[in-house]
């Protein structure tokens, strides 16, 4: 059960930037602002962008435009405190758009202070109840909490309100995984598969979550397909390699369990549960060499994983 919180807990802020977050207008700066700050946008050289609307900022403190553009970049560029500083600036001048208090929402959530971003989602939700992606991260935020029940209650609605809400409806199957209920788990998991399959572009984590809820329940070569599925909308996705090395092994298939370890290993070389994997089938097939080596390779990875020990 940890693995699975942990799971979505890891996924909030990525999900929070695939949610079409971009940056404000830049209509409303000055045409000499404009000027410094668009080409570096354009360019990607965040950091220059930062330092000019800093600047500006401090030159006019009561314009709105210029924070919430900045906490915009901010949190581009993985800067959450920064950019939950310049928007809360503005709130205080002018209440937040929509937008932006999402924004802000997301920075509280990617600095992991639910306490803070459930307020502001709740501002949202009751400003705009129309708008599924409010009672859907109100939901991410019970299930990071362990409150599985509020979740699945809070889904439930959404994926009523709005039934082709993919990242709703898989939501809702593991939150339901969470609670035991796995008829209402598979169901709602094959609908986010199936909603998944119409979209434009797929994401592989329907796939995935359903692939690993099939696996701990030993159905293996079920759980192969949709890992497959998985990796043909994102080849080089070493989590879902090495769960198909986990799908393999189950079916007494270690050859090609073997190669997909090896390619999850290849594909994030900080990712030790591959090397764990090998470890078991090198040995199981008297390969001691190469389970030593294994073994050795997993050993560096767990310890570069490891905080450094404080100073005393």
């Amino acid at each position: 059960m940890r693995i699975l919180v942990l799971l979505i807990a890891a996924r909030l802020a990525v999900s929070a930037a695939d949610e079409g977050i971009g940056l404000p207008s830049l209509a409303g700066l000055s045409p000499s602002l404009r000027a410094q700050v668009e080409p570096a946008l354009k360019a990607h050289r965040l950091e220059d962008a930062e330092t000019t609307l800093i600047e500006a900022a401090g030159k006019e403190p009561g314009n709105t435009q210029i924070l919430k553009l900045l906490g915009g970049i901010f949190f581009l560029d993985g800067k959450y405190l920064n950019c939950s500083v310049a928007l809360a600036r503005a709130d205080k001048v002018q209440p937040l758009d929509n937008r932006s208090r999402f924004l802000l929402a997301m920075a509280f959530n990617s600095l992991e202070r639910a306490d803070w971003a459930r307020p502001e989602l709740e501002k949202l939700a009751k400003a705009d109840p129309q708008n599924p992606e409010y009672g859907y991260w109100l939901a991410r935020l019970d299930f990071a909490a362990q409150n599985y029940t509020a979740a699945a209650d809070k889904l439930a609605e959404v994926v009523r309100a709005s039934p082709g809400f993919v990242r709703a409806w898989e939501a809702l199957a593991l939150s339901n995984e969470a609670l035991g209920r796995t008829v209402e788990a598979q169901k709602s998991f094959l609908e986010a598969v199936k909603r998944n399959r119409e979209q434009k572009t797929q994401s592989p984590w329907p796939l995935v979550d359903f692939g690993t809820m099939l696996l701990k329940s030993g159905n293996a070569i079920e759980a192969e397909v949709y890992l497959r599925e998985a990796l043909r909308y994102q080849p080089g996705f070493a989590q879902v390699h090495f769960r198909l090395g986990v799908a393999l092994e189950q079916q007494g298939r270690d050859v090609e369990a073997i190669a997909a370890y090896q390619e999850a290993a290849q594909l994030d070389a900080n990712y030790a549960e591959p090397l764990a994997g090998l470890v078991k089938l090198y040995t199981r097939q008297g390969q001691r060499p190469e389970a030593q080596k294994a073994s050795a390779e997993f050993e560096a990875r767990q310890s570069r994983s490891k905080p450094a020990p404080a100073m005393q």
